[in-house]
């Protein structure tokens, strides 16, 4: 009798293996065969007949120059065709500037008529010094496109016409020199003598109480060890003590080189020749001085003092009053009648004339908003400057 195995049969449990599915490939929409019945129409771009006829609606203005919109577009293509010729030219050998040809080039203002443009003064300085540079290439081997561009910005004159006429001793020995120092002149005049010196008829002493400036004054005859040769007369006018003494100082060595031209390496080397063209830098808004920041406070002052023109006891209907100081930053303030302590010149007279008419008030903080309308002129008590500040100030 075969025996039975009590579990099933490992073959019942073999399951077929199912055929392998191919990978789905990613079809194609393209192909590299050319379809005469779908491809268009070959266009003949050799023979204009066959072009379609322009239309002038969907044309397109296209500028003449790329900086057509910025601000200047022809100064700015003036200097990019300075700059390339610039760049271009920039290896063919050159002369000193003392060599080069004499040009008299445009000014600016005669430069903003020839293009149009509202140009800068620090704009049309770089167009300057690159006509500089290229005018001292060897006149020899200019090249002839070069001279053409640099040709609109030269004047039409003669720069050799232009000669300055030297100063010459007259007939009393006296030789004339102007010097100049931020806005002060002085006029010299130089003759030979013991070394007396004249400032507007009075003695140096008297007009410079600084002994820096006497000796700036005289400093080109002491730089030269002529001060016991020369009598000085001079007349000075504008400006200050400094500006006058510095002044002198160019105007005496123009005046010393008329009689001793062989003097002048010795009086460059001593600083008396060029004139100084430095001046005071004019104040900003927003600033203490052309550069100075005010300080920076962190904390306001607790206090502020409200300067309100006079009205009668009338007007006020309470010891308090309520009002609103219209700052920037909206802040509301309450004020109180009670006047201020008096300071010890309030009984001067001046200090009550300019008191005459108004009432001081004691700034307290609070939160009110009330009609109607007063200036007033509030100053910070706390504040370093003191510096008043014009408010609006509006009253119950």
């Amino acid at each position: 009798m075969p025996i039975r195995w009590p579990y099933p049969s490992p073959q019942c449990r073999v399951r077929p293996a199912r055929p392998r599915q191919k990978a789905l490939m990613p079809r194609s929409f393209t192909t590299t065969v050319l379809r005469p019945a779908i491809a268009a129409p070959q266009v003949g771009f050799s023979s204009q007949e066959n072009l379609p006829p322009p239309n002038v609606q969907n044309a397109r203005v296209i500028p003449a120059s790329p900086s057509y919109f910025s601000g200047r577009p022809d100064f700015t293509d003036n200097l990019l065709n300075l700059q390339a010729l610039l760049r271009k030219y920039q290896t063919l050998p050159t002369v000193t500037p003392g060599r080069a040809p004499r040009v008299a080039w445009r000014t600016v203002s005669q430069y903003r008529l020839l293009v149009g443009e509202p140009v800068r003064a620090s704009k049309y300085h770089q167009v300057v010094e690159i006509l500089k540079r290229l005018n001292q290439i060897h006149p020899a081997i200019m090249p002839t496109e070069l001279h053409q561009a640099m040709q609109i910005y030269k004047r039409d004159v003669n720069p050799y016409a232009v000669v300055k006429q030297p100063s010459i001793v007259d007939e009393d020995g006296r030789a004339c020199g102007i010097g100049r120092r931020k806005s002060s002149s002085a006029k010299v005049y130089l003759v030979p003598g013991e070394g007396e010196v004249l400032v507007n008829g009075k003695s140096i002493t008297n007009i410079f109480g600084r002994i820096h400036d006497r000796e700036s004054a005289l400093w080109a005859l002491k730089a030269t060890n002529r001060v016991d040769k020369y009598n000085v007369w001079a007349l000075v006018s504008g400006g200050g003590t400094t500006g006058q003494a510095e002044a002198l100082t160019l105007g005496t060595a123009k005046a010393l080189m008329v009689h001793e031209p062989d003097l002048k390496p010795a009086l460059r080397r001593a600083g008396c020749v060029t004139r100084d063209p430095r001046r005071v830098e004019r104040k900003k808004p927003g600033k203490l001085k052309a550069r100075k920041m005010p300080a920076w406070v962190k904390r306001a002052g607790r206090g502020i003092a409200v300067f309100v023109p006079y009205l009668s006891d009338a007007h006020f209907p309470g010891p308090k009053l309520d009002i609103r100081l219209c700052a920037t930053n909206e802040q509301h303030l309450k004020v109180s009648s009670e006047p201020l302590p008096a300071s010890p010149r309030t009984d001067d007279k001046a200090a009550n004339s300019k008191l005459l008419g108004r009432r001081i008030y004691r700034v307290h903080r609070g939160l009110s908003l009330t009609p109607g309308g007063l200036d007033a002129c509030s100053s910070h008590l706390t504040s370093s400057s003191r510096k008043a500040s014009r408010k609006r100030v509006e009253i119950e």
